[in-house]
C-alpha cells in the first residue's frame, strides 16, 4: 500500500551528498562528501576512533569491544553523528510536522556507506527509528512498481548441515505456518507454502514454485568481501553457496516469475559488500531483507514472525513492516541494551508497494489461536480466575503453578496458552512472558538461579531487572502488567529433580519477587514430563509435601494432570472454536474416531490431526469451487 510518510532520498558518493524530498529534484540539503567513509573519524563515549572500526566490529561481532563501545549511549553517539552528518542542522520537526514518520532511502554504490547501522539514526536523545522513521538502501535512484498478489506463494529453505548448530527450523516454520494459516487456510497447503531443505531442492522448487516470496532461514558466514548461505546438500553435508550463484538462478526466471521479496534470515548476510545478499539479490528481486552482523536464534525467529505478519497480514510495505521490529521491542523480548534489535536491514528499489492482504476472519466464526484450546479447560480456568483475582485485588504479588503429564500431552502448548489467552482477557493488564532455561547445575543455588534469571531478562545483575520491566511497560501507562515466567518442561530428573522445588520456590519468593515493580505482578510456570504421572502426583504430594508450603509473597498450586484427550473433550472444542469437519454427521463421527484411533488422544498429534482435516477440507472445497468456475465459463463461452 502507498506509503503516506514524508519520503526523502539521500544520495552520497565520494564527492557529495543530497538529501531530495522523494521524486523531486530540487535538494533541500547539499554539500560536499560527509564525513561517513572509513578513514573518516566519530568520538565515542570519549573515545576516537575510526568508521571502519565501527563497521568492522558488526562484520567480526566483536563481542567485547561492542559490549563496552556500542551500549545504549555508544549507539546514541553513533546516532546522532549519522544524522548531523545528514541533515546538519535541520530537525525531525523540519522534515514532519509532528517530528515522526519519515521514510528514508539512503542511495549509495559504496559498500562502505551501505554497511553502517542507519537504524540508529538518532535526534536529541532519540532513536528516530522508534518514532516511526524507517530506512534503506539502495544502489540506484531508478525504482520500480511492485504488487504482492493475494495469496502470495512463499518459498521457505531451511537447510540443517548435520555438523552444524541446529536453528530451530522445524519449530520456526510451525510458528509462521500457524501465525499464516489462522488467516487464510490456504497456508496450510503446500502448493502456498512449500518447504526445502537442500540445494538441489531449492533450485528445483524455484523453478516449478516460481515463489512470490523467498525466505531463507538457516546459517551464513561472511567477512568485507563475500557472503555465503550454508546449504546442506542431500545427504546433509554442507555446501557454501556463494551469493552471486543465487542471484544467476534467479537471472534465469523471467522477470515477472521472480519473487518480489527476498528475507535472507542468516548471520553475516550484509557484510559481504558487493558480493553481500542485499547487493547481489537487489538485482533482480524488489525487496532484500537480511542481517548486517550475527544473527542470534532467540531474536531472529521473532523479529521474522513481526515482519511477516506486518507484510502478509496487515498488508504493509516492506519498509513498514521491518519498522515494527524497531517500535515493539518489548513484545519481542528484546531492548536497546544489545545490538540484536538492529540487525536487519532493508534494500530496495520499489517507489509503490501494493498488497493484497486476506481479510481477517471473524473471531464469531474462527479463532486464531485454536491450536492451544483443545482441552485443558479446568486447568487454564483455575489459572485465569486466580490471576485475574491476584491483579484485581493487588495482593499476593505472585502466583506460581506446576502442572505435569505424559510427553505427548501438550506441556509446552499450555504455557503458549497461558501467554495468549491471559493477554486475550485480561484487557487491562500488559504479559510480559520472559522463557527460563533451567541451570545445569546447583552447586551454588543461589548463583545458579540468579544466573537464569539474569539470562531470561538479558540483564548483567538481577537488580537491573525492574529496570527491565518498566522499559517494557513504557507506553502502556494505566495498565497493569503481568510477567509470565515460563519454564522449559523439565523432561529428566536429571535437569530439574521435583526435590528442589521447595528450595528454588523459597529463592524466587524471598529474592525475585521483592524486585518487581508495584505495577507488576508475577506468574510462574512449571511443568515436568512425566512417565508415570499418578505416581508423580503423589511424590509431590505425600515426599515433597507441596501442599504443605507457603511462601510470605505468593502462592503454589498444583494443577490437575494434563491427560489424553477424549472423544468427548473433541467435540466440545470442535462446537467451540467452529473447526471445520465433514458436514454430515455420519463422516463426522468417522472422521473423528479415526483421529483418536491414530492419536491415541495425545494432545499433540491431535493438533496434527485437526490441521490435516480441515486442510483436506479446504482443498475439496476449493476445487469444488474451480469445478463451478469451469462450468460458469463454458457457460459463457469465455
Amino acid at each position: 500500500m502507498p506509503s503516506l510518510k514524508p519520503r526523502y532520498s539521500v544520495s552520497i558518493t565520494e564527492k557529495s551528498l543530497q538529501v531530495a524530498c522523494w521524486g523531486e529534484e530540487r535538494a533541500i540539503v547539499s554539500r560536499a562528501a560527509p564525513k561517513l567513509f572509513p578513514e573518516d573519524r566519530i568520538v565515542l563515549k570519549g573515545s576516537e576512533i575510526s568508521l571502519a572500526d565501527l563497521s568492522q566490529a558488526f562484520i567480526n561481532y566483536d563481542q567485547e569491544w561492542i559490549d563496552e563501545q556500542l551500549d545504549e549511549r555508544g549507539q546514541l553517539e553513533v546516532g546522532q553523528y549519522f544524522y548531523q552528518q545528514i541533515f546538519a542542522k535541520l530537525t525531525p520537526y523540519d522534515l514532519a510536522e509532528d517530528g515522526a514518520g519519515v521514510e528514508l532511502r539512503i542511495i549509495t554504490k559504496d559498500e562502505n556507506i551501505a554497511r553502517l547501522p542507519w537504524v540508529l539514526l538518532a535526534h536529541n536523545g532519540t532513536f528516530l527509528s522508534m518514532s516511526g522513521w524507517t530506512v534503506s538502501l539502495t544502489t540506484d535512484p531508478q525504482t520500480v512498481f511492485c504488487e504482492l498478489p493475494p495469496r502470495p506463494k512463499i518459498l521457505a529453505v531451511v537447510p540443517q548441515p548435520k555438523k552444524l548448530e541446529a536453528t530451530g527450523a522445524e519449530e520456526h516454520l510451525c510458528e509462521i505456518r500457524e501465525l499464516l494459516t489462522a488467516a487464510d487456510l490456504v497456508y496450510g497447503d503446500d502448493a502456498r507454502f512449500r518447504v526445502v531443505t537442500d540445494l538441489s531442492s531449492f533450485y528445483e522448487e524455484l523453478n516449478a514454485l516460481q515463489p512470490d516470496i523467498l525466505y531463507y532461514y538457516g546459517h551464513g558466514i561472511g567477512n568485507q568481501h563475500t557472503t555465503r548461505l550454508l546449504f546442506a546438500d542431500q545427504k546433509g553435508r554442507t555446501v557454501a553457496t556463494p551469493l552471486p550463484d543465487l542471484a544467476a538462478s534467479l537471472h534465469l526466471l523471467s522477470e515477472h516469475k521472480r519473487p518480489k521479496l527476498a528475507y535472507i534470515n542468516c548471520c553475516q548476510g550484509d557484510s559481504g559488500g558487493l558480493l553481500g545478499v542485499g547487493r547481489q539479490l537487489l538485482k533482480h528481486i524488489p525487496a532484500v531483507v537480511t542481517n548486517r552482523t550475527t544473527a542470534f536464534i532467540d531474536a531472529a525467529r521473532p523479529q521474522a514472525l513481526a515482519f511477516w505478519e506486518s507484510l502478509l497480514l496487515k498488508g504493509e510495505a516492506p519498509h513498514t513492516a521491518l519498522s515494527t521490529t524497531h517500535t515493539c521491542l518489548g513484545s519481542l523480548g528484546l531492548t536497546t541494551a544489545d545490538i540484536r534489535w538492529m540487525t536487519p536491514v532493508l534494500h530496495c528499489r520499489y517507489d509503490t508497494w501494493t498488497a493484497n492482504p486476506p481479510d481477517p476472519p471473524s473471531r464469531l466464526e474462527r479463532d486464531p489461536h485454536w491450536r492451544l484450546k483443545v482441552d485443558r479447560v479446568n486447568q487454564f480456568s483455575k489459572v485465569f480466575f486466580q490471576t485475574y483475582q491476584m491483579l484485581m485485588e493487588r495482593k499476593p504479588r505472585g502466583l506460581a503453578y506446576l502442572w505435569y503429564g505424559t510427553p505427548e500431552q501438550g506441556l509446552e502448548i499450555f504455557h503458549r496458552r497461558l501467554s495468549v489467552e491471559l493477554q486475550e482477557k485480561l484487557i487491562d493488564t500488559a504479559v510480559y512472558p520472559r522463557p527460563l532455561e533451567w541451570p545445569d547445575d546447583l552447586y551454588d543455588p543461589a548463583r545458579s538461579f540468579s544466573d537464569m534469571f539474569c539470562q531470561a531478562f538479558e540483564v548483567e545483575s538481577l537488580d537491573h531487572i525492574p529496570a527491565r520491566i518498566r522499559t517494557f511497560s513504557r507506553g502502556i501507562s494505566g495498565r497493569k502488567v503481568l510477567v509470565y515466567l515460563c519454564h522449559r518442561p523439565v523432561t529428566s530428573e536429571d535437569f530439574f529433580d521435583p526435590k528442589n522445588i521447595r528450595l528454588y520456590l523459597d529463592w524466587w519468593n524471598r529474592t525475585l519477587l521483592p524486585l518487581i515493580p508495584e505495577n507488576a505482578h508475577v506468574l510462574l510456570g512449571i511443568s515436568y514430563h512425566a512417565k508415570n504421572p499418578s505416581k508423580f502426583h503423589d511424590s509431590l504430594v505425600k515426599k515433597e509435601r507441596l501442599y504443605d508450603f507457603s511462601m510470605s509473597d505468593a502462592v503454589l498450586e498444583l494443577l490437575d494432570e494434563l491427560e489424553r484427550v477424549t472423544r468427548r473433550d473433541l467435540i466440545d472444542f470442535i462446537r467451540t472454536h467452529n473447526i471445520a469437519v465433514p458436514a454430515d454427521l455420519d463422516r463426522r463421527d468417522k472422521a473423528l474416531d479415526d483421529i483418536l484411533i491414530r492419536s491415541k488422544g495425545s494432545y499433540d498429534r491431535i493438533i496434527d490431526e485437526l490441521e490435516h482435516l480441515e486442510t483436506r477440507i479446504w482443498q475439496q472445497g476449493a476445487q469444488e469451487n474451480g469445478a463451478e468456475e469451469d462450468d460458469e465459463e463454458d457457460d459463457y463461452g469465455l
